[in-house]
């Protein structure tokens, strides 16, 4: 289980899942691990170079890498860490679950354009609090021809893989 930072929208349902499920690891942001490997499957964290005062950016950013395909997952973090990322990593990456739900504080143009993704998942609900997404960052990927999915308008997305053919769907 990977918990991305130390707020409640991320370790909220921590206990449930641990009690349901076969949990052999956490991994969270106070660790620094740098890459796990299983069959095809990779997980590839990029460690923080130092400590930030805003939790968000102090959240784990990995990526996942599946036959020729891969996923960049960004926690909560924001433009301060986008650009650390950008100096210091290769975040080129096929898939994207945009920083802070889609927020204004993240998905600055010059990450959507290292990052350069075919498609992005945002993850906000439905009349959300905070009015995630921005319109200004569904708007930056879709003026780079990037598809945008959003759970609060088309459901959960599924991706499964099956003797190396990716499928996709909303629920």
């Amino acid at each position: 289980m990977i918990i991305t930072h130390n707020h409640s929208d991320r370790q909220g349902e921590q206990n449930d899942i641990v009690n349901n499920f076969l949990v052999i690891q956490v991994i969270d942001n106070s660790m620094n691990p740098s890459q796990i490997k299983c069959g095809n499957f990779t997980l590839t964290f990029f460690k923080r170079l130092k400590d930030y005062d805003n939790e968000n950016n102090n959240s784990l950013v990995f990526q996942v890498s599946l036959f020729n395909e891969t996923y960049l997952f960004t926690g909560d973090i924001e433009l301060e860490r986008e650009l650390e990322l950008i100096e210091h990593y290769n975040v080129t990456s096929d898939y994207l679950k945009p920083g802070h739900h889609g927020s204004s504080t993240s998905s600055s143009e010059d990450f959507i354009h290292h990052v350069n993704p075919k498609e992005v998942y945002v993850t906000s609900y439905y009349k959300n609090t905070h009015n995630h997404p921005s319109p200004e960052v569904i708007e930056r990927f879709i003026k780079r021809d990037v598809k945008v999915y959003r759970i609060d308008q088309d459901g959960t997305i599924i991706i499964r893989y099956f003797f190396r053919f990716r499928y996709k769907k909303t629920t």
